[in-house]
Parts: C-alpha cells; structure tokens; sequence
C-alpha cells in the first residue's frame, strides 16, 4: 500500500463526505454547536474504498486531521461557516 499524502487525503475526504454523508452533514450543520461531530464507520470506509479504509489504520494521525480539514471544507462549500466540527471513526477492526 502507497503511503497517501495530506492533501490528497482531505479531497479523498472530501469526496467521501460528499457521497455517503451529506445528510448527516446537514444535521450537523443544523444542529450545531450542540452537534460537533459525524460519526463515520470503518465499515462504511472498507466499502467505499478499502485502499483508503487500511490507509487510515496505518496513517490514522494523517487522516484524523485531513478529514477535519475535508468536513470545514465541504460545509463552507455549503455556505456553513465558523464552525470546528471533527469526524469520529468507530467500529474500527
């Protein structure tokens, strides 16, 4: 497996959240401040893409920020803005 790089990371982030989250990027958006954060499972990364998913388990300090980086990004792209939100992986192997 190829190491990924941070910024390729965030827009691989980015496209993830675009795709299987935008509701519950939404809901956050709606709900925040009492909502900061969207959980995203481990199992929803392997079936998404499993290069990206067994990334994550070897660079996880790398994708913790880059999706950070992804989720500010694609709710200012949504016209959302001041807000610090951060992804929670669970369900991890």
């Amino acid at each position: 497996m190829i190491p990924m790089h941070e910024a390729d990371l965030q827009t691989r982030w980015e496209s993830l959240l675009r795709d299987l989250f935008n509701e519950a990027l939404h809901n956050l958006a709606v709900e925040w401040p009492d909502t900061q954060s969207v959980e995203v499972s481990y199992r929803d990364l392997e079936r998404w893409d499993l290069d990206f998913a067994q990334s994550m388990l070897v660079q996880p300090e790398l994708h913790l920020e880059a999706s950070k980086q992804a989720v500010k990004q694609v709710l200012v792209d949504e016209g959302h803005g001041a807000m610090n939100p951060f992804i929670r992986i669970v369900h991890l192997p």
